[in-house]
Parts: C-alpha cells; structure tokens; sequence
C-alpha cells in the first residue's frame, strides 16, 4: 500500500496534465484541489448513497473521489437509463449530478490543498460495481480501491506507463476496463488521458497522431468490437493498444503485431491475464491459477473482491508448467 500511496503523493500539486479534452486541460493540482473544493460541498449533505454516471472522464473522476472523500457510498450503474436510475431511487440512492456543483475549472494562485490526506482510509474505501452479467445474473459488487491500484501497478510495468503516455479510450469509464485502463493507471503514474469517449477510427487516428506529435506514447483502451469495425489502420509506430470484451480475431490481431496486449479479466476478479499471441495467455503477477477435473479455471488474486479461490466459470487448457493458458 505504501508503493501506491508515494505514487499519488508524488504528483498532488503538480503541474503535469492529467486530463485534457478539446477545449481544457486539468494539471494534477487542478484535480486535487477540485475534488477538495466538490468534497466540502457534499459533505453538507444528508444523502449518504450516491449513483454516479458522468460522461466526461475527468468530471467522473473528481466526482468519484470527492463522494469516498466525503464518506459517501458511490454504486456505479451499468446504464443511465431512466429506469436504471429510477429503481436506484427507491432504494435511496441519490443520482449525482456534477454540473449542479459550484467547481471552478482550474486552481488559482491562493488555492491551497489540505495539508493531510487520510491515504490509507481512502485506499480501503469501497464502492459498488454492476457486473456485465456475462456469467449468468448481473449484480452488484464490491470492490476496493487498494484492489484497483495494486492492478495499476502491474499494468504500469507490463505497460511501461511514465509521464509521457497518453491514454485514449474507445470503452466507456463505466465499466471495470475502462474505469481502470483511462482513470487510474494514468493518475498513479504522472501520465495523462483524453477525457471524452472516441467513437470513430477516424478520430482516434487522428489523436494517435497529436500525441505522437507532442512528443507523447499513446496507448488505446478498446474493445475487439471497435478494432474489428475500424474503417482505416491505426498509426501504430508509436502506439500500444489493450484490448479486453472478447478475442480479438485473427485477421485483426495481425494488423496489430507487437502492439496489441488482450487482457482477460471481469468486474468481479479485476485482471487475471494478458497475451501478445493469439489464444496463449499469462497469468499477471501474483495471480494463482488452478483448473478442476473439468478445465474450468479457478483464481486467487490480489485484485479480486475475495480473497479466496474463485471460479469464472470460464475452460481453459492450462500447463501448470509454462503457467499459461489457452
């Protein structure tokens, strides 16, 4: 925990750009301090359960830590239909809304950060997840933050995550890849992300493209259906992408040699493991693996919401010898 609290630290009142979108950019400090300035402001209310849903990357994250800031219990919702948010309603959880907040844009020459910060609470603060509902009835789980960042610090290795990349997402922040890969990988590490959604390859090329430009490592966020549907190739000289949401087809990942890592994970275990070939997959670090008479495949993690053997209802081929699966 200690790893992980001198990386957030480190940057609290740094000038290095956390987030940037078409008509903003937010330094670290400008995060802390708006968090602060948003967790004051909700820590006058009575509401103590809230369902957060916010398109914009960096407004989601100020949000998300000024709510465990302010010892509010935050359910991320799975959609923000009408009836989604209704049916939290009846169970008095309150809708947050970022916008009916008073929180200046960027921080001011007086501004000043707390001198202490509770690290160690905040990191054991927990928070409500939907499953996908891919192994069987979606339902809610509980996650840690600690869980989350110890993860973070495997992918910054597997990643080679500095102050340089930049993160672009065509997956939405709502859901365990994207909420890790865009929001926490680059906040523990000095790095930066784009805060909107890129829905098109176009636009994603052309973002490639500016990072290179500004002399920063990209490294995309998606899916094997948006690398499946792309409508040109991708910049990729300069380029890492993870992939996660189903096998990446053959004929896609050879556009990709070297540059595409597919992780297979679930809300539930956080990332299990990783590959750079097709269908061969390695466990991440510290991440036991076992298999019953049946193939299917059971997890211990450190990333996981147990802390027991737990299975994914996935089979695999494991050699308990190259620990690797496939």
């Amino acid at each position: 925990m200690n790893i992980v609290i001198d990386k957030l630290k480190k940057n609290i009142d740094s000038e290095l750009t956390l987030a940037y979108s078409e008509n903003n950019i937010w330094s670290y400090q400008d995060f802390w301090l708006k968090v602060f300035n948003l967790k004051n402001q909700l820590e006058q209310e009575s509401y103590t359960d809230y369902c957060l849903w916010e398109d914009n990357g960096y407004y989601f994250l100020v949000s998300f830590f000024a709510l465990l800031l302010s010892n509010k219990q935050v359910y991320l919702p799975p959609n923000n239909l009408i009836s989604t948010i209704h049916s939290l309603a009846l169970r008095n959880i309150f809708n947050f809304k970022y916008d009916t907040y008073a929180v200046s844009e960027h921080s001011n020459a007086n501004a000043v950060l707390p001198s202490s910060i509770d690290w160690d609470a905040l990191l054991n603060n927990s928070f409500f997840m939907q499953t996908s509902g891919s192994t069987g009835e979606p339902k809610l789980i509980e996650r840690k933050l600690i869980q989350l960042f110890r993860e973070t610090l495997f992918l910054s290795k597997l990643a080679k995550v500095n102050e340089n990349s930049s993160f672009l997402v065509t997956v939405s922040h709502q859901h365990m890849f994207g909420f890790l890969y865009q929001l926490f990988l680059p906040l523990i590490n000095g790095a930066s992300f784009y805060a909107e959604m890129i829905l098109f390859t176009e636009t994603l090329c052309q973002k490639i493209e500016q990072s290179v430009e500004n002399n920063q490592f990209p490294i995309v966020i998606s899916s094997q259906s948006f690398l499946s549907r792309t409508s040109q190739k991708l910049p990729l000289e300069n380029t890492l992408i993870f992939s996660s949401g189903g096998s990446v087809a053959p004929n896609i990942r050879s556009q990709y040699k070297g540059k595409l890592i597919e992780i297979y994970g679930s809300t539930e275990t956080g990332g299990i493991a990783y590959s750079r070939q097709l269908g061969q997959f390695t466990p991440f670090e510290q991440v036991e693996i076992k298999t019953d008479e049946f193939n299917q495949i059971y997890i211990r993690s450190p990333y996981s919401f147990i802390d027991e053997w737990y299975s994914t209802g996935d089979i695999v081929n494991f050699s308990d010898k190259k620990k690797e699966f496939f």
